[in-house]
């Protein structure tokens, strides 16, 4: 886990993330992510996994962390504009297909974020909708691969971004 170097030296920003699995029979595992410090339990659901509250499977640690990651680049960039949230809640779904040999992969991927702030700060909250999503390192990273579809609904209306599959 060693951060890049830039111009100015070393680079936290460009830590490597480390998760670690633990097998804990089955589908079941632990992971531990040794970056942040914590655990997580992990099983497939029924009928491959044991039904078991264990934790999620691997699509929706996908979906959490972009849905996560959106919205966090959201708050980021109101942060810096010095934009207060009043209210802020996200739901982010992963649509799944089935390809060649019955296999399921992630179709597309949309991401709602719902957000409020007050009317005096509009202009404000305004320019952050144009550039947020770059800011968010996980849709930046996957995008291409299938269509992902971000709308915020605000108290002036919705803002929707669309990145497309290639």
């Amino acid at each position: 886990m060693t951060p890049s170097t830039y111009a100015g030296g070393l680079d936290p920003g460009l830590a490597d993330h480390v998760v670690e699995l633990d097998h804990r029979g089955g589908y079941n595992f632990t992971a531990r992510f040794v970056s942040e410090s914590g655990n997580l339990q992990m099983d497939e659901p029924e009928p491959l996994g044991e039904g078991e509250p264990w934790g999620p499977e691997g699509v929706s640690l996908l979906t959490g962390g972009a849905g996560y990651c959106m919205t966090a680049s959201l708050v980021f960039c109101l942060n810096k504009v010095r934009v207060p949230v009043e209210d802020l809640s996200t739901r982010a779904m992963a649509h799944l297909k089935r390809v060649e040999r019955r296999l399921r992969r992630v179709s597309g991927l949309e991401i709602d974020i719902t957000v409020k702030v007050a009317e005096e700060h509009r202009k404000a909250f305004e320019r952050c909708l144009g550039h947020f999503t770059e800011f968010c390192i996980v849709t930046e990273s996957i995008q291409g691969a299938f269509p992902i579809t971000i709308r915020v609904h605000h108290p002036w209306g919705e803002f929707v971004r669309e990145l497309p599959a290639e």
